[in-house]
């Protein structure tokens, strides 16, 4: 499965972020699902499924995408 970030169809223009987590410590980690709406272009979506974690955003989100990633990843 690939891993980083990817454009999201013109339908719906955005970011798409996978990453597998399989064989790693974060496989297991708990991870609340986050999903804001602040505007049509202006939108995240964050979870886990299956052993990778996921992260959907507006044309601008990928930044905020990432630092969720980081966030999670740093916490304890």
């Amino acid at each position: 499965q690939p891993i980083g970030p990817g454009p999201l169809t013109l339908d719906n223009p955005g970011w798409n972020v996978s990453i597998n987590l399989h064989n790693t410590s974060l496989e297991n980690k708990p991870f609340e699902s986050l999903s804001k709406e602040n505007s049509e272009h202006d939108w995240i979506h964050c979870r886990l499924k299956d052993g990778t974690f996921e992260g959907f955003g507006g044309p601008n989100n990928l930044e905020e995408i990432i630092g969720t990633f980081k966030n999670w990843v740093e916490s304890k």
